[in-house]
Formats: structure tokens, sequence, C-alpha cells
């Protein structure tokens, strides 16, 4: 689970298919991502494109949160949520990976 962090909308055809936002989806939408099972060591990389808003400049901060949810068999749920400040340098467009294992 992604939330379009303040500032920024949804773009879709930077992120990695199989959101669940439409693409433009404005700041405090709540966006999902289906992950599948992957074999231990296996990455996996997922982008979540945002187009940071005209009104935003350069050097301002937003702060990007992710969660993710299981099926019951995740022993260490502790682990399941980050947050991190970024820095919003121009050009525009900013990737967020939302997790990589």
């Amino acid at each position: 689970m992604e939330v379009v962090p303040d500032g920024t909308t949804f773009n879709a055809q930077a992120s990695t298919p199989g959101w669940n936002c439409a693409d433009g989806v404005p700041a405090g939408t709540v966006c999902t991502y289906d992950l599948y099972v992957s074999p231990s060591g296996v990455l996996q990389i997922i982008n979540f494109g945002l187009t940071v808003d005209t009104f935003v400049t350069s050097g301002e901060r937003t702060t990007n949160a992710v969660a993710l949810e299981d099926d019951g068999l995740d022993r260490n749920r502790a682990n399941n949520t980050n947050e991190m400040e970024v820095l919003i340098v121009m050009p525009v467009r900013q990737l967020f990976p939302i997790m990589r294992w």
C-alpha cells in the first residue's frame, strides 16, 4: 500500500504496471499493488511513479510512506512499514521504489 504524498500525483507511466490507481490521482489517495511470492533471495522492484505538482519548488520535501500486508504467514510484521522524507529536485518526476527483497 502506498499513499500518494503531498504535492504530487500518481504517474502510471512511470510506475510498475499493476497498481490499482488511475493516472493522475491526487495526494492522499491510497494505492495498492499485489506482490507475488518469490523464492528466497529473489529481488522484486516495484516502482511507484509520481509527478510533482507545479506549485512545489525544487528544494521542498515530502514524505513517502509504504506498508505491506500479507496472508498471515509473515512471522515479522514489525518490518512491514517504512517512511522516508524525500527532497524534491527538479526535473519534476520522481520514482520511489517501494520494496526490494
